[in-house]
């Protein structure tokens, strides 16, 4: 089945088109990606492993996507979760980290703090694994070069942590 994307324009304003993912954009439009950190109420991020088959195969993330048509960047962010690694963020508390305009997208990152710890469901051909880790143990992670390179938003989320939520927190 297809997917659509709703387009926008250089300052994010709806151009009233649709694009089907796939071909490539029009110079000058956009679409909506999101990415959904989730934190535990102990201060541990999920991170999933992407399907082998995915480009950056095998390597750990947040939850992310596109946005499709009709949605807007919180919704889009909620289902991506939801779907990718069956977690209801609706209990959770909700933090909007920031929106970076790139070549064609205009990226937005949420951080989700749950009341507790769900367990994963991952979805074949998205992500083969799951685990929840320190942000100390994320650093490592990146370090090593186990997390997808283009994720560029982690001290966001651990000044979100250590000055916003402030939970107790392993190093």
């Amino acid at each position: 089945m297809a997917e659509y994307w709703d387009v926008y324009d250089e300052n994010r304003l709806p151009t009233g088109r649709v694009h089907q993912r796939g071909i490539p954009l029009a110079a000058g439009d956009y679409h909506l990606v999101v990415r959904g950190w989730i934190l535990d109420d102990q201060g541990y991020l999920l991170l999933s492993r992407r399907d082998p088959v995915k480009p950056f195969g095998n390597y750990w993330e947040c939850t992310g996507g596109s946005v499709t048509a009709g949605e807007d960047s919180f919704a889009g962010v909620r289902r991506e979760i939801a779907e990718e690694v069956g977690i209801d963020v609706s209990s959770a508390s909700v933090y909007f980290l920031r929106s970076v305009q790139r070549k064609d997208s205009f990226l937005d990152s949420w951080l989700f703090q749950l009341p507790g710890r769900q367990p994963a469901t991952l979805q074949p051909g998205e992500t083969v694994d799951f685990r929840w880790v320190s942000l100390a143990e994320y650093r490592r992670m990146k370090e090593n070069n186990e997390i997808v390179p283009v994720i560029e938003e982690f001290p966001l989320v651990e000044y979100a942590v250590t000055h916003w939520i402030n939970p107790k927190q392993e190093e």
